[in-house]
């Protein structure tokens, strides 16, 4: 009875092997910054890509963050939901304080704000409370549909809403894609 289990789990797990093979649709790492991964039929993580610079900026308009730029390939027509989360160290400080100072991010998919829009908030500073040294570690999530096939641009942008500075530090950003039915 005990040679009957175990010879059907090595079966099981050489199936589950085999399935799991076949559903790869391809894994390459690029210079060390970016991955592509996509299973078939499961939510995958498409891509990833890492900035360890330190990106800054005093703009009150949005500003692409260097390096956090994604192309999402959608193989046919369908409904697929994105899901892109962001991670960073942040700081925010006041340049002309007291004043407090919101330091803002979005993402934006075909050049289209993805949810939740409006103010995202990443990281605040408040009127004279920055001691120049106020980092803290961050994560937000989007979450974007598309319906069409083709190539979807997918951008990181940062912005603080008034007389400030933004830093960011080893920032991540990920797209998770799964099909709706």
């Amino acid at each position: 009875m005990r040679r009957k289990s175990i010879a059907t789990f090595l079966g099981v797990a050489l199936v589950s092997t085999l399935m799991v093979g076949a559903g790869a649709v391809g894994a390459t790492i690029d210079n060390d910054t970016t991955a592509v991964v996509a299973y078939r039929g499961v939510p995958r993580v498409t891509r990833a890509v890492f900035n360890d610079g330190q990106p800054t900026t005093t703009s009150t308009t949005f500003q692409n963050v260097p390096g956090m730029k994604i192309t999402h390939y959608l193989p046919k027509t369908q409904n697929e939901m994105l899901l892109i989360t962001v991670s960073a160290f942040t700081k925010c400080d006041d340049t002309d304080g007291p004043v407090d100072v919101w330091c803002e991010i979005r993402v934006l998919v075909d050049g289209v704000e993805c949810n939740p829009g409006g103010r995202t908030i990443f990281d605040s500073a408040p009127a004279s409370s920055n001691d120049g040294n106020a980092w803290a570690s961050h994560t937000h999530q989007f979450v974007c549909k598309r319906d069409r096939q083709g190539n979807h641009p997918i951008q990181l942008q940062f912005r603080v809403d008034q007389s400030g500075k933004f830093w960011l530090d080893n920032v991540v950003m990920s797209v998770q894609a799964a099909r709706m039915w």
